[in-house]
């Protein structure tokens, strides 16, 4: 009954490390950068691809398709692959010369070193035994992917390169991430190259494009309907 009892008035403090904190911001950052990676390749499937094909948008289509290039060439992100190859197959449906141009030395430079340093070479045939080390290739191997989704045009013009970089990539993955991608690309370049689709999807006639008033009020003309006997295909 004599006994005092001691009061704690406050509760022990503990220091995180230099090193913890380091990690939780490398973290925070990662998450940040994916996180806006994701939306923007959720803006640019329902919005990028309809922008970039308005009439006078030359200057945004090459912002734009230097922004996505410059991402893709210092960032990989193994949740955000399927993403990629969406966004260049996108820009590829607007204006297919020009994306391709900008965009195969890249991938054809990249899968080639990847494939020299043994990446895709351990035999598997199941898609979730993933290796961290072929997240670079896979990148890759989508985006250009997505980008031979339409223009056979643009596929003819870089022949020789396609056909070396199909060739190797047919004897170099063997696990089946590897060689599912490649069957992918092949799959794709086939259905452009013997497909059959318009060369122009804008939303109204050349004739109404190529007007002056037009690329000064194109807003208004936005979900103009047509008559089908009235719609020009190119």
């Amino acid at each position: 009954m004599g006994e005092k009892c001691v009061q704690h008035n406050s509760m022990p403090q503990f220091k995180r490390s230099p090193l913890h904190s380091n990690n939780l911001e490398v973290v925070n950052e990662t998450h940040r950068t994916a996180a806006v990676w994701k939306m923007l390749s959720g803006i640019s499937l329902s919005l990028v691809s309809e922008i970039i094909r308005r009439p006078g948008s030359g200057q945004l289509f090459d912002l734009v398709l230097n922004l996505v290039f410059d991402y893709a060439a210092i960032n990989v992100k193994s949740n955000a692959i399927r993403a990629s190859g969406q966004l260049v197959a996108c820009l590829a449906r607007a204006q297919p010369q020009k994306t391709l141009d900008k965009f195969l030395p890249s991938c054809i430079s990249r899968i080639q070193e990847e494939l020299k340093c043994g990446t895709s070479s351990v035999r598997t045939t199941s898609a979730r035994d993933l290796v961290p080390s072929d997240t670079t290739l896979h990148w890759n191997m989508l985006i250009l992917c997505g980008r031979l989704a339409y223009g056979a045009h643009a596929l003819l013009k870089h022949k020789e390169d396609i056909m070396d970089l199909l060739s190797l990539l047919l004897n170099k993955t063997k696990n089946e991430r590897g060689y599912t991608g490649t069957a992918a690309i092949v799959t794709r370049a086939m259905h452009a190259l013997s497909g059959v689709y318009p060369s122009d999807n804008r939303f109204v006639n050349e004739d109404v494009r190529n007007q002056s008033e037009f690329g000064k009020s194109h807003n208004a003309q936005w979900s103009r309907p047509y008559e089908a006997k009235d719609v020009k295909v190119e």
